[in-house]
């Protein structure tokens, strides 16, 4: 699918600078690649852009391009109180030791929890996967989930 900056829930301008461009017009995925996006809607602003050599680029693999980077906004899941709330206690102290664990911290299993960071998509399969195995009805629903930006 053909896409355009108007198409997109966010704005390509908002692209960090460090957002590496391809230049290779004649691509055949050209339309439907974030990088070729940007180019596009960003042009020479900068002097200082980030851009992929030609000479590294396939533009005979199409999607398969090493570079290529898809526009849709990608689907993340925020926070999991509910679905802990819904646990008996006992599971839930259990699923929380376990939870901290895969999550790597304390702090960083509060932010998730809480909905303040977004989970990762390997985050979300183990979260998913613990709580389930400590009783949490499947599918296991997040508190929220949001479209976002491939750079956020």
């Amino acid at each position: 699918m053909e896409y355009t900056s108007r198409q997109l829930p966010y704005r390509i301008e908002d692209a960090p600078e460090y957002f590496a461009r391809c230049l290779v017009k004649e691509c055949p995925v050209a339309k439907e690649c974030l990088r070729q996006l940007v180019q596009e809607t960003v042009g020479d602003r900068d002097p200082k852009e980030w851009i992929i050599s030609p000479a590294h680029t396939r533009p005979d693999q199409g999607k398969e391009c090493p570079y290529f980077f898809d526009p849709r906004p990608e689907r993340k899941a925020y926070g999991f109180k509910k679905v802990l709330s819904s646990l008996t206690y006992e599971n839930a102290l259990r699923a929380k030791t376990s939870l901290m664990s895969a999550l790597g911290s304390r702090s960083v299993y509060y932010r998730r929890l809480n909905g303040e960071l977004p989970l990762t998509p390997e985050e979300e399969d183990r979260v998913t996967r613990i709580l389930a195995y400590y009783g949490a009805k499947e599918p296991v629903k997040f508190d929220e989930y949001r479209e976002v930006s491939p750079w956020k």
